[in-house]
């Protein structure tokens, strides 16, 4: 089973110059990665952790997200328990918390002590760029979120639990959204890491 990697198109919100600069000036760039994967295998609703088993078990993925990895932590990053080490391994149940989809909105990008316009603005366009929406059969005006959000923390092995975060933060977070129409698996990772 193969997820394809998909490229970012140019047009999207994480692209724009004016988002990327307001991710520069929250510190949620440098450590921040979004990887979008084409997945070609049926997976019901419910089967979410049996697609993230896979995704995070499938070679052509696992290159990407080691990359992501290295690129974040530097060249031999992962050794100590860091994301590079966890992604080669096989890996556990992956558990879904009841809300994915409200941390997403809650803690996007952003500060406390930042103007709240251009926060709401961009965590719209973020939230919009991950996940999917449609209409409501026979109603014409409501819509439904058809993508299902999953907030990832660590891995459960046999070995016991693999930390996905350098060091323990409420502002880290690896949200992946799966998208069913599209058939995209779409994971926006941020390490937050403070400078003291």
């Amino acid at each position: 089973m193969a997820f394809p990697y998909v490229s970012l198109p140019s047009t999207s919100a994480f692209n724009e110059p004016f988002t990327k600069s307001l991710l520069e000036k929250w510190d949620m760039r440098k450590f921040s990665k979004v990887c979008v994967f084409r997945y070609t295998k049926y997976y019901h609703r419910l089967a979410g952790q049996e697609l993230l088993l896979d995704l995070f078990n499938d070679p052509s993925s696992q290159e990407h997200l080691q990359q992501l990895a290295q690129s974040l932590w530097g060249e031999g990053a992962g050794g100590g328990g860091g994301p590079g080490a966890m992604l080669s391994h096989p890996h556990g149940p992956v558990t879904e918390p009841d809300q994915g989809a409200e941390p997403l909105l809650v803690r996007g990008p952003g500060g406390e002590l930042d103007k709240i316009a251009p926060y709401l603005d961009t965590t719209k366009k973020l939230y919009k760029e991950l996940v999917t929406v449609q209409r409501k059969s026979g109603d014409s005006d409501a819509i439904e979120i058809v993508s299902t959000v999953f907030s990832i923390k660590s891995f459960k092995t046999e070995s016991g639990t693999l930390a996905l975060f350098p060091r323990p933060s409420r502002n880290s977070f690896c949200y992946v959204t799966i998208d069913p129409m599209r058939r995209l698996v779409k994971m926006w990772y941020h390490a937050h890491l403070p400078f003291w």
